[in-house]
């Protein structure tokens, strides 16, 4: 029955785990067409770059890695957190320039 069949098809769910990345990298993945699936090359991560952090696991890519907030930096590749800069110091870019966001020193 044809009814029955639509039933069947309505039930079925894709999982599309992402990465196998934990927080602070992101998978080498490309999107599959149609869906919101990614297809990622095993065990291949890529850190977020210094000044920018990721809090999730199985990222599919860079633009889930956030800037370091104002008063925070991010010194190192592939963290998963930001450090909060010492009293009396500022947030600064590798150059010493101070930045309100995506800092990597203090």
């Amino acid at each position: 029955d044809e009814d029955a069949m639509d039933d069947v098809y309505m039930q079925v769910r894709i999982n599309c785990p992402g990465s196998s990345c934990g927080p602070g990298s992101y998978g080498d993945c490309v999107s599959i067409d149609n869906t919101q699936c990614y297809s990622c090359q095993p065990n291949v991560c890529i850190g977020c770059e210094a000044g920018k952090y990721g809090t999730n696991s199985h990222m599919v890519d860079d633009s889930e890695c956030v800037y370091a907030t104002k008063g925070f930096h991010v010194p190192e590749l592939g963290s998963s957190i930001q450090l909060p800069c010492p009293p009396g110091k500022y947030a600064s870019n590798a150059n010493g320039d101070a930045v309100a966001s995506g800092a990597t020193q203090c």
